[in-house]
């Protein structure tokens, strides 16, 4: 969410590490939308190379997200805050569809695109929804690490203020950065972030859906080389094989690179290039003690 000047310390130095010190949440997105979502996700945190993920309390697959991490305080899990349904047949709707009707489409589920929900819904229906989700989250036992968001629609600014809002009033880090190659949010987000003073990470660094999935352990190396010091996030999507998931994604390319990412971070190549490059592994958790103990955005 914009582009500072990198003369200003990072998050790693606000929260007393070196300056060079490269630190990196592994982050899986999408929890709790399938069953296949959350084993994978499962399996990888109990390996430790995947730090934290956050959940999807609309969706199916929650009631066995939380049969599988809400009352493991060993597992570091946010609200990933979801205003689209964007499969073709694998749909999910509003936990408040009868107080907002802007979110929900002729199918009685949310829209499917990012532009649907800003021409149709309002920053108060999301607000209300935004707050239905995290209680439920936290009715179900999770006690959330961070809130961020499911395919972007909080970047236009009214929904980026409520967004910043609910994080503050329930005192959650939102997710934050100087620089989010994929669903930027416009200037003023920053600046915005910094007046509520939430943390800002350094960078995200999702992993790319399109080109071949024989490259994809060589782009996710790459990604790794070339991570700047700070605290910086790197975004995947877990899969334990394509059979689990094909009725839900069909032939979309998050698929199979679902399934690579799986196979990547459960690799001990992974672990042995974390380790070469001397990058340190951490959580949402420390983040949102930093938080909550009165680290502020810079």
């Amino acid at each position: 969410m914009g582009d500072p000047a990198m003369t200003e310390p990072t998050l790693a130095q606000l929260m007393g590490y070196p300056a060079n010190a490269r630190l990196l949440i592994v982050h899986a997105d999408d929890v709790g939308m399938c069953v296949p979502f959350n084993e994978a996700t499962e399996q990888a945190m109990n390996m430790g190379t995947v730090t934290c993920g956050s959940v999807m309390t609309p969706c199916p697959g929650f009631e066995d997200a939380v049969r599988r991490f809400a009352r493991r305080p060993e597992f570091d899990l946010g609200v990933h805050l979801t205003l689209t349904s964007e499969w073709r047949t694998y749909r999910w709707g509003p936990l408040t569809a009868d107080e907002s009707p802007g979110l929900v489409d002729a199918e009685g589920f949310f829209h499917r695109r990012q532009k649907a929900v800003w021409a149709n819904a309002t920053p108060q229906e999301a607000e209300r929804e935004f707050r239905a989700q995290i209680d439920r989250a936290m009715a179900h036992g999770f006690k959330p690490t961070h809130l961020d968001n499911h395919m972007g629609t909080v970047t236009r600014l009214p929904f980026l203020e409520v967004y910043f809002k609910v994080a503050a009033d329930y005192r959650i880090p939102p997710l934050v950065a100087r620089s989010i190659p994929v669903y930027p949010a416009p200037p003023e987000g920053l600046d915005m972030a910094r007046r509520y003073g939430f943390p800002i990470l350094d960078s995200v660094a999702p992993v790319p859906y399109f080109g071949p999935v024989i490259t994809q352990w060589w782009r996710m190396a790459r990604i790794l080389k070339r991570l700047p010091p700070g605290v910086s996030q790197m975004v995947v999507h877990l899969a334990p094989n394509m059979r689990s998931i094909r009725h839900i994604v069909r032939w979309h390319p998050i698929g199979p690179r679902a399934v690579k990412d799986f196979q990547i971070v459960t690799s001990p190549r992974f672990k042995r290039l974390l380790e070469r490059l001397d990058i340190r592994l951490i959580g949402w958790r420390e983040v949102m003690e930093f938080y909550r103990n009165g680290g502020a955005a810079l």
